[in-house]
């Protein structure tokens, strides 16, 4: 499962942050789910952990075989994306997420976001009057506070 464990992931306010999970079953037999884990922290506000992209096995089942919960997602990727906001600044937060097949096998993967303070993303035809007041002041003040 991918990230790796305590991995830190650094993103700034207006970034995007793009994170893919990532599990293969090594036999290439059973699916593969991915799912946070409810003793870690909340997923954080306005993050969206997108449905599962499955590649299934190129093994065939046999016939009659209950083939339920094998062959059919045996490598699964999440998204987890996620754009901090103002009210996002300086979070440290720990998130968790599980890889588990049909046969109860699972591993934990933890991992770390922080959002730094004070740096910002400029979006596309976003301008400086637009970014001032999102952090309660004016362009004039932005530009002074960066004029290097």
């Amino acid at each position: 499962l991918t990230p790796y464990e305590d991995e830190e992931r650094l993103s700034y306010l207006g970034c995007p942050l793009d994170l893919t999970l990532a599990a293969t079953d090594s036999l290439g037999y059973f699916d593969v789910a991915i799912n946070a884990i409810a003793s870690s922290d909340q997923l954080i506000e306005g993050a969206v952990l997108a449905p599962p992209q499955c590649t299934p096995s190129v093994v065939k089942p046999i016939v009659g075989q209950d083939s339920s919960g094998i062959l059919s997602c045996v490598s699964t990727v999440r998204k987890l994306v996620f754009t901090a906001s103002v009210r996002h600044q300086g979070l440290r937060t720990r998130l968790c997420f599980g890889a588990t097949t049909r046969t109860g096998h699972s591993i934990e993967r933890c991992f770390r976001i922080f959002i730094s303070k004070c740096r910002y993303c400029v979006q596309p035809g976003e301008s400086m009057e637009e970014v001032a007041r999102s952090f309660s002041t004016d362009w004039l003040q932005l530009f002074s506070a960066n004029s290097h």
